[in-house]
């Protein structure tokens, strides 16, 4: 039940930090499709040059591509944490010690994780508010 539960964590945070990279991918959607090759950049939405970019403050584009590797590194160092714990809790063979000390492991590399995602979030949301 508990590698069950164990697996569960890990297949959840594994979801979690790979959902910015989605959202990464398609955020400057009008961006790609006003300058691709398809025959729209004459459109009014592609005319407009407030929707291609509104950031012009590269103090502020600087601080948010730092915040996003941080980000990023910060949570593939706490799901690695996670998945030492992991296999510190399966190869405990009973020893106490040993599962009291995989299951902090796994906890604190959740808070982690958790904390990670919330002040990723909470700077998007000042820097967006902010341009």
């Amino acid at each position: 039940m508990i590698k069950r539960i164990i697996f569960t964590l890990l297949l959840i945070s594994g979801c979690i930090v790979a959902a910015p990279l989605s959202a990464q991918a398609g955020s400057n959607i009008v961006g790609t499709v006003c300058n691709g090759n398809n025959n729209t950049g004459s459109s009014a939405v592609c005319t407009d040059t407030k929707n291609v970019n509104p950031s012009t403050n590269p103090i502020i584009d600087r601080f948010q591509k730092i915040t996003l590797i941080v980000a990023y590194v910060a949570g593939a160092a706490a799901v690695l944490m996670l998945l030492a714990g992991s296999l510190k809790y399966i190869t405990a063979a009973g020893d106490s010690n040993k599962i009291s000390s995989a299951k902090n492991t796994i906890i604190y590399a959740l808070v982690g994780i958790i904390v990670i995602v919330l002040a990723a979030s909470i700077i998007e949301f000042v820097v967006t508010k902010i341009k």
